[in-house]
């Protein structure tokens, strides 16, 4: 599987996860906006019943004032909001202004109705400021997280990482990211402004009009649709923005230096992410709605590391301890209990916790399971003859399986050229992705065809125990312009000098 298949396989799938939540958020606080909606037409009609004449009211009966039975029940009522109010942090400007109007002694019918719609949106408006906080939060440490889990599993290779700090996402979402300068929390409130004086507007002109409780419900109902598409933009566009903020200070952590556009491609997708996708850009450009994503409202669009490298998967994966020293992992390990033990734990598990590797068995068994197939230069490895104890070179039958499994051109033929490569390497880079392991390549030319051959091999021998020997990982063909990449990219530890 190549690289990038695999990246874009992974990151879409936790984008998918990601737009899941946040949809099931947004259901959620459509069925608040419904809930509020049939209170505030419950109390309009309520309201009409008591005034109206004939189904109908003027403005003349509307700005009647409260009686005395009325005023009383009224400032009962508003004694409730405020309690209310307190209770669920509600604005402290909305809450004077209730305790202003409770010690009125004078109020108007309409007004009364003007009061309790308000407080209502307030109580709706604070739902979703609330809701949206905590989602993005949730959105920004969860894209974080899992794109560091997916990339160590990508690499095969597991290190601890620093946890969040929870000050700092807070200051993070409290920045607005928008050309006007607007916080979510800004468009919440200005969004409930403009939908409490659309509805108040609306029920004045209603009155003037002389309208009946259906068409004023009528009216309300479709007000009220509009303000909830207003909601279902800004929690799909935020929660897309914090996830790829989240995601980027991921891929800064773990120094990711590219990354690459991925679109959901279906009937749905828009122009720009169809023209975008596929695009990869070093993470210095990286600018929201220009090479990142959301490019628009409602994008479901995400960025995946771009590593131009061969990419295979192991069927166990490499564990880095805090000495440096690597084991190996199952590779059926969990996002759960990744992040239990490198992201919750303060410091490595022991390497006693974790398989031997495979790839180095004791020399007791050679014949059994594992094959010597020569000796490394000591030379040709730069700073890693200062590490091992010896020199020979092993390949277990579980790697040659897997070379054949994962590598299924590769001809038995090619597979014996392994000694060829180990015995003498074109080059010899410094894997950056693995603890003690280098890359040996070798152009090797039979009859019209010319291969260049990768052996992968662990230099992971211990001081402490002399009988285990370097291993063989893998084995595979690139082609030149993988090989210009390695030269390009890779540390060189060794290059062959031409004869003339």
């Amino acid at each position: 599987m190549k690289n990038s298949e695999y990246w874009q396989q992974r990151f879409t799938l936790l984008e998918e996860t990601q737009n899941k939540k946040s949809t099931e958020y947004l259901e959620t606080l459509k069925e608040e906006y419904d809930k509020s909606l049939m209170k505030i037409e419950k109390d309009i009609s309520n309201w009409y019943a008591r005034i109206a004449d004939n189904n109908e009211i003027s403005l003349s009966n509307a700005k009647e004032l409260l009686n005395k039975k009325e005023l009383k029940e009224f400032k009962w009522t508003v004694d409730e909001y405020i309690e209310k109010g307190k209770q669920n942090a509600i604005k402290q400007e909305w809450i004077k202004e209730l305790e202003n109007a409770s010690a009125k002694v004078h109020i108007d019918k309409l007004n009364a109705i003007k009061i309790q719609i308000q407080n209502e949106l307030e109580h709706l408006y604070n739902k979703e400021d609330k809701g949206i906080d905590e989602l993005v939060k949730e959105q920004y440490q969860e894209s974080f997280y899992k794109s560091a889990y997916e990339i160590q599993k990508g690499m095969e290779q597991y290190w601890n990482i620093r946890a969040l700090d929870t000050n700092k996402i807070q200051k993070v979402i409290n920045k607005p990211w928008t050309t006007d300068n607007q916080t979510f929390s800004d468009r919440i409130w200005k969004h409930k402004e403009e939908l409490t004086s659309t509805l108040q507007k609306s029920l004045t002109q209603a009155i003037i009009r002389g309208d009946k409780i259906e068409e004023v419900t009528k009216t309300i109902k479709e007000q009220f649709n509009v303000s909830k598409g207003k909601a279902g933009r800004l929690v799909m566009t935020e929660s897309a923005f914090f996830s790829s903020a989240g995601q980027k200070e991921c891929f800064n952590s773990l120094n990711v230096k590219q990354y690459e556009i991925v679109a959901t491609l279906d009937t749905h997708t828009s122009k720009i992410c169809q023209e975008l996708d596929g695009k990869v850009f070093n993470m210095k450009d990286y600018e929201v709605g220009v090479t990142a994503p959301p490019f628009h409202c409602w994008c479901r669009s995400c960025t995946a590391p771009y590593f131009d490298d061969e990419f295979t998967q192991e069927e166990q994966r490499a564990y880095r301890d805090e000495e440096g020293k690597t084991g190996y992992v199952d590779s059926k390990m969990k996002y759960s209990e990744w992040k239990e033990k490198y992201v919750n734990s303060k410091t490595n598990t022991s390497t006693n916790n974790v398989k031997d590797d495979k790839m180095s068995k004791n020399k007791n068994e050679e014949g059994k399971d594992v094959q010597y197939i020569g000796k490394i230069d000591k030379n040709k490895i730069g700073n890693f003859r200062n590490k091992i104890t010896t020199e020979n070179v092993v390949l277990t039958n579980e790697r040659l399986t897997h070379i054949k499994e994962h590598h299924p051109d590769l001809k038995d033929k090619e597979i014996n050229y392994i000694q060829d490569v180990l015995n003498s390497p074109d080059y010899v880079f410094n894997d950056r992705k693995n603890e003690n392991t280098v890359l040996l390549v070798k152009e090797i030319k039979e009859n019209d065809k010319k291969y260049r051959m990768v052996l992968k091999l662990s230099t992971n021998a211990d001081s402490t125990n002399k009988n285990i020997q370097n291993s063989v990982i893998s084995f595979w063909n690139i082609g030149e312009k993988k090989l210009k990449q390695y030269i390009r990219n890779e540390e060189i530890l060794y290059k062959k000098t031409r004869q003339k």
